[in-house]
């Protein structure tokens, strides 16, 4: 995975980074980059509130309960780093981050 550069990053970079992750080859996305680059647009990782293999976020665009969505991850043995499955990633995390973009660009953020 090609390095993500977070400093001066615009919200055309994250939309490319996260077309990127959900046209890679690899079946599974580190949990920890999708953090990363997400907050980048301004949503918020709930910590401490996530239920089982289910991770929250949460961003005042998105129009669901309480403004969270989530995605379930997978913890592989080894390293010790949670995954999300790609799939996933895109049927429960896309569509939002979408809406939370386009609203940014909107606004001339």
């Amino acid at each position: 995975m090609a390095k993500f550069k977070f400093k001066g990053t615009t919200t055309e970079d994250v939309e490319e980074e996260l077309e990127r992750l959900c046209t890679m080859d690899a079946k599974e996305i580190p949990l920890n980059h999708i953090i990363k680059v997400v907050k980048v647009v301004g949503v918020d990782y709930i910590e401490g509130e996530n239920t089982g293999s289910l991770v929250r976020f949460q961003h005042p665009d998105v129009e669901t309960y309480s403004h969270y969505f989530g995605v379930h991850k997978e913890h592989k043995g080894g390293k010790g780093e949670d995954l999300v499955l790609k799939r996933n990633f895109r049927q429960y995390m896309m569509p939002h981050l979408k809406v939370i973009i386009a609203k940014r660009k909107a606004k001339g953020i």
